[in-house]
């Protein structure tokens, strides 16, 4: 599968810098440097745990942000609207951003197909998920095309509005190759700031404030930042917190798309 990926590679810099999605050991590398993953009898931290933080990384940012990470192949239902098909065929498809159209057909709930949409009309809003149909000449020779100028036969000018006449058939997503480096850098924060939490427990124990040495006599004691609220990472912690909002706020207002009021 191959998608096409930056969006908008002369105006969204930002956006557009790709890499492979995140692994444990780049995880390591950018986010627990210098931290010891072993608890206090050696054993060290299992890599299925950090893939699993990673997963759980991608799911939460994909329900927070309201897209899709992991390239995913929908096919969905669309009611026809005269108002919107007078528009172009203006569609809001319920998932975002939209890597590839591969198929827009016009179908009665019976499946019988009045027409399969040819790709050179697809005008696809990529980040926001919306979809419209742009007639091009040369293109029209497999339809029926009406006084009207209708191209969803039998039904304009008929009915104002159609359920689920439309099927719409795309890959939302992006590929493991091609993640913008962004939404990377928020899954490595999310998936480090719960590992962070496990290892404010296994380092020193929970909830340990003060810890203190004694031999022959003499002793030393100091003060930790842990506590029964608090881990050994918490600073830590607070400052991926932090970071991580700041991008969520950026993150969900790029791929929001043209806002939609219906009267």
């Amino acid at each position: 599968m191959s998608i096409k990926t930056p969006f908008h590679a002369t105006s969204c810099a930002g956006f557009s810098r790709t890499e492979s999605i995140i692994t444990p050991a780049d995880m390591k590398i950018r986010y627990l440097f210098g931290v010891d993953l072993t608890d206090q009898d050696g054993n060290e931290l299992p890599e299925a745990t950090l893939q699993h933080q990673l997963n759980a990384a991608v799911s939460y940012l994909e329900h927070k942000l309201d897209i899709i990470i992991q390239a995913t192949s929908f096919t969905e239902k669309h009611d026809y609207n005269a108002n919107d098909y007078s528009h172009f065929s203006f569609l809001q498809l319920k998932h975002k951003p939209v890597c590839a159209v591969e198929e827009f057909r016009a179908k009665f709930p019976t499946n019988k197909e009045l027409v399969s949409y040819p790709p050179e009309w697809f005008v696809v809003e990529q980040e926001s998920g919306q979809l419209q149909l742009s007639p091009v000449e040369g293109t029209f020779s497999g339809l029926i095309i009406t006084q009207g100028g209708s191209y969803v036969p039998l039904v304009f000018g008929a009915r104002s509005q159609w359920p689920h006449l439309f099927e719409v058939k795309y890959i939302a997503g992006f590929d493991a190759d091609k993640v913008p480096v962004i939404i990377n850098e928020m899954i490595g924060l999310q998936a480090a700031i719960r590992t962070f939490e496990i290892l404010g427990d296994i380092v020193l124990g929970p909830g340990t404030a003060n810890e203190s040495v004694s031999l022959d006599g003499a002793s030393t004691s100091k003060g930790l930042t842990a506590s029964a609220m608090y881990s050994a990472f918490s600073a830590r912690i607070e400052s991926y917190r932090k970071q991580l909002d700041e991008y969520i706020t950026t993150v969900r207002d790029f791929y929001r798309g043209i806002p939609i009021t219906i009267i």
